[in-house]
């Protein structure tokens, strides 16, 4: 193995663009199934948190709701699309912060419904790019 830039092996940097390019095609590609269990914990968490005091309920959706909006933060971080990774953050921060406190006020709910709402909109306009 050669190197040219300080220790790193020779490579193609064309070929490394059309491999990242086929990774984000087939990540916008198989995005279905979390935008489908988003809009599923989104349409659970109206029904259960609307129904105080039950933040046990609530908290399994939110715990969901967050390791999806975290892989598809970092997935989307890695391709850098901008859009999805900060949709993706703000609906992380919003349900982590109603986690922390414990708060499962009507406000509380509607900011993470929306932010769902907001996120499930931005996939899909990518993913109909990518179709």
């Amino acid at each position: 193995m050669s190197s040219t830039d300080g220790g790193f092996p020779d490579h193609d940097p064309e070929l490394l663009e059309r491999q990242l390019e086929s990774l984000r095609r087939s990540f916008y590609q198989n995005i279905g199934p979390d935008v489908r269990r988003l809009a599923e914990l989104a349409r659970q968490y109206a029904l259960v948190s609307g129904n105080e005091p039950q933040p046990s309920a609530a908290a399994g959706f939110e715990s969901d709701i967050v390791a999806i909006a975290h892989r598809i933060r970092g997935a989307a971080a890695i391709f850098g699309d901008a859009s999805i990774s900060t949709n993706a953050a703000e609906l992380e921060r919003i349900v982590g912060r109603a986690i922390t406190a414990r708060s499962h006020s009507m406000d509380t709910s509607v900011a993470i419904l929306r932010s769902i709402d907001n996120l499930i909109e931005v996939l899909a306009r990518c993913q109909a790019d990518f179709a």
